[in-house]
């Protein structure tokens, strides 16, 4: 940086002089934050590009590949199934460009619960028969419900299927009823639970 003095003489002997003042490079470092960096599967990361303010362009990437709630702003939002590393690169008008990186480790451990007796007795505690998310559960695609005989009673393919311990309108007698459940984790993966749960009035 400094004052400088540019000459120039032509093919025809003209000269040309130019004061030139070089200006010290900007402190341009961004740093990339996260709200976490060890999530369980299926939880919401909050990214903050800091110290990006003089940036012409943000980009975002990731290994693996990784959807961003938006492409070029400085705090995206993301929702990893898997252990990530997150790569933000801003870029000034004046071409330079500085990226930082963060890597969010994921608990890919997937758990729901699915109760083994309920009570439709109209009381307000536990009258239906329907799945408790756990971890990574992203829905609940199917629900089957079949008397002893594998005779089907009850069929929903609701976001939160709910059995009131009917079939055709009439409610059933107390007993021992299957279940076969289809579920959907956050990761995409697919998978099927079945057993029994026990009808008290």
């Amino acid at each position: 940086p400094g004052n400088y003095t540019l000459q120039v003489q032509g093919a025809q002997g003209c000269d040309t002089t130019l004061a030139l003042v070089l200006q010290p490079p900007s402190d341009f470092d961004p740093l990339l934050q996260a709200s976490a960096t060890n999530i369980e599967v299926g939880a919401t990361v909050q990214l903050n590009l800091l110290g990006a303010e003089g940036a012409a362009q943000i980009s975002w990437s990731a290994e693996p590949e990784l959807e961003f709630s938006c492409s070029s702003c400085p705090n995206p939002v993301v929702v990893p199934a898997q252990s990530v590393t997150i790569i933000a690169t801003a870029t000034t008008d004046a071409g330079c460009a500085a990226s930082d990186t963060i890597s969010i480790t994921v608990d890919q451990n997937k758990d729901l619960y699915v109760p083994t007796a309920f009570s439709p007795n109209e009381d307000g505690r536990n009258d239906v028969f329907q799945v408790f998310p756990g971890r990574g559960l992203d829905r609940v695609l199917k629900m089957e419900i079949y008397d002893r005989w594998g005779g089907l009673l009850f069929e929903s393919n609701e976001p939160s299927p709910a059995w009131d311990g009917t079939a055709n309108g009439e409610a059933l007698n107390v007993g021992t009823y299957a279940y076969r459940i289809e579920v959907e984790w956050v990761d995409g993966q697919q998978q099927q639970f079945s057993g029994e749960i026990y009808l008290l009035r």
